[in-house]
């Protein structure tokens, strides 16, 4: 009994890295053997997206706490530098009398 436990277990995790037999699935039972592999990949990609979601979704709720001002310094120097590279030059705003809005 546990052999078969480990085994169906096996051959799960093996169907979660794709490197499965479909012969297997269609002969155990024809009908219901790819309804239950679908039941089982649609579950799994709805558990995998949920991960996916959940990681991006608080990685942009700690980014929206974060400060903006190093990020803001880091993008002005590097527009700064690549403005030198290619030769453009632009006066600093406090000689002209004008303020970024």
């Amino acid at each position: 009994m546990m052999s078969k436990r480990l085994s169906k277990t096996l051959f799960l995790a093996s169907v979660l890295i794709f490197s499965f037999v479909a012969d297997e699935i269609l002969q155990s039972n024809p009908y219901v053997g790819p309804v239950y592999f679908t039941a089982f990949m649609i579950c799994i990609f709805i558990i995998l997206m949920n991960f996916l979601v959940t990681i991006i979704c608080d990685a942009i709720a700690v980014g929206a706490f974060r400060e903006r001002d190093h990020d803001q310094e880091l993008v002005d120097y590097l527009w700064r530098s690549l403005k030198e590279i290619i030769g453009v030059y632009s006066p600093p705003w406090h000689f002209l009398g004008l303020w970024r809005t």
